[in-house]
């Protein structure tokens, strides 16, 4: 075992701010089972457990996909990007507000364009909300966000990338957790907690809601805030029912080829790709939630 731990610090996480990160993301998993347990309170290890393993599996394919990635993200920075930014605080002040915004439109895309639904449906599909849903996310995923790539184009370098993404990727472990009540004023400025049950919340006006990592800015400047008002319905609209990483990886794209299936035109068919979740080619546009999986 010891052998097998050395082999995958060494191979899948050999950066010290990933092994820190790592050790983070597990120690606040077990401050959550401690804290469940002191309450009272069940804590359903099968959804935990699968989440796990989805996680370990994304680590070691994000090997690859992250690198790939990290190549395309070089390249634009080193031929194509628009202008220089400053190396200094300025420089990062600006980095945080490129990435906040290219991340929250790049979220939005993912909430609003079926095939983009069907992969990042994987991260709400869970019926419950942990520090272990962070990293659920379809396996590869690194390799369908080209939106990303708008960062480099405008400047931002690889160093900034990391100093403004670590701290941003740390943060997501405490958005995930249910142990932090809400804050009051700082829930309507920074995105917190609260902010971010609503985004995993299935009832209808917490729908495409809240999809800002740092500050919640962008989602009041673009009216998608939502305060939370009742306590979060966690999953999807039509729960999957499943626990195995490899059913609720592929389920979202069984759902859109369903969907897709039950078109007799191809016009119709190719629609289901590009429209929104929950958009039929018999009844046309919906209201958010009424048929979305």
């Amino acid at each position: 075992m010891s052998h097998l731990s050395k082999w995958f610090v060494d191979n899948v996480v050999p950066t010290k701010a990933g092994q820190i990160s790592l050790c983070i993301f597990v120690a606040l998993i077990a401050v959550e089972k401690v804290v469940d347990i002191s309450r009272n309170k069940r804590w359903r290890g099968g959804h935990v457990l699968s989440n796990l393993v989805s996680t370990f599996i994304n680590m070691l394919v994000d090997v690859w996909a992250g690198g790939v990635f990290l190549i395309g993200y070089t390249v634009v920075f080193k031929h194509l990007r628009l202008f220089d930014v400053p190396d200094n605080a300025i420089g990062v002040v600006y980095a945080f507000f490129v990435i906040e915004l290219i991340t929250y439109l790049q979220h939005w895309m993912y909430h609003r364009v079926g095939i983009l639904w069907a992969m990042h449906s994987v991260h709400h599909s869970c019926p419950e909300l942990n520090v272990a849903v962070t990293n659920r996310s379809m396996w590869g995923l690194s390799l369908f966000i080209p939106m990303m790539l708008l960062i480099p184009l405008l400047g931002v370098s690889i160093g900034q990338f990391a100093m403004v993404g670590i701290p941003r990727t740390l943060w997501a472990y405490t958005l995930h957790s249910t142990l932090i009540p809400k804050l009051g004023v700082i829930d309507r400025w920074l995105n917190t907690p609260s902010d971010h049950r609503v985004h995993h919340g299935r009832q209808t006006k917490y729908l495409d809601r809240n999809y800002s990592q740092g500050f919640i800015l962008f989602d009041r400047l673009f009216g998608t805030y939502q305060a939370e008002d009742e306590a979060p319905d966690y999953g999807l609209v039509k729960q999957i029912g499943t626990k195995n990483p490899f059913k609720f990886q592929l389920a979202g794209f069984l759902t859109l080829y369903s969907a897709m299936q039950k078109a007799d035109r191809w016009p119709d068919r190719l629609r289901y790709l590009y429209k929104p979740p929950g958009w039929s080619h018999t009844a046309g546009p919906m209201q958010s939630g009424q048929a979305r999986s």
